[in-house]
């Protein structure tokens, strides 16, 4: 039986979603320590992208490299926020890059803020102060887990300006490209 195209794109959507929405019970629930995790997370990642991404197995330069490191603090803050605290708090923190690419975009893109971003911007920024000054016993035990969360926010924010700078080099007009993530990803290894 041959699935179409579409069929088979919703399902890929489907069994990322259910990858990404566990990574942070999975964490947790690893024996691994912070370091060995993140590792085996990152081998993961690149031997999958040199596997399948003949992209990342050609033309590596240095933006390359600053790209790749961005993609490996984000993995490595984002195992030790989930290691040092509450996961939603680590996923949540992570997911605030929306909030940093308002400021990086301008700086480093030269791309325009616009009203829709101001209120993204107004949205996360309200979920981030909601968090952090939550009350509780548990609110101040993970104060170092929500720096490192807001770390991998950065980093991950980072990495989203690297993949945008490859493809405005690649084909400006597709987005984030599988060259752009292919040439970087080995790099987080």
């Amino acid at each position: 039986m041959k699935i179409s195209f579409e069929v088979r794109v919703r399902l890929e959507l489907v069994a990322a979603a259910l990858l990404f929405s566990t990574g942070g019970a999975a964490i947790k629930a690893c024996s691994l320590g912070t370091w060995p995790l993140a590792s085996v997370r990152s081998a993961i990642a690149a031997v999958a992208l040199l596997c399948f991404l003949p992209e990342a197995r050609r033309g590596w330069t240095w933006r390359a490299a600053v790209t790749g490191v961005a993609y490996a603090s984000t993995v490595i803050t984002f195992v030790v926020a989930n290691k040092l605290g509450p996961a939603a708090n680590a996923i949540f923190l992570q997911a605030t890059a929306p909030v940093y690419l308002l400021f990086l975009g301008p700086l480093i893109l030269k791309e325009k803020a616009g009203l829709r971003d101001l209120g993204v911007f107004g949205c996360v920024g309200t979920g981030i102060v909601l968090l952090l000054m939550g009350s509780g016993t548990g609110v101040a035990a993970s104060a170092p887990a929500n720096v490192v969360g807001l770390l991998s926010g950065v980093s991950w924010a980072l990495l989203l300006v690297g993949l945008s700078i490859f493809s405005s080099k690649d084909e400006p007009e597709r987005g984030l490209t599988r060259r752009g993530a292919g040439k970087s990803f080995p790099f987080g290894f």
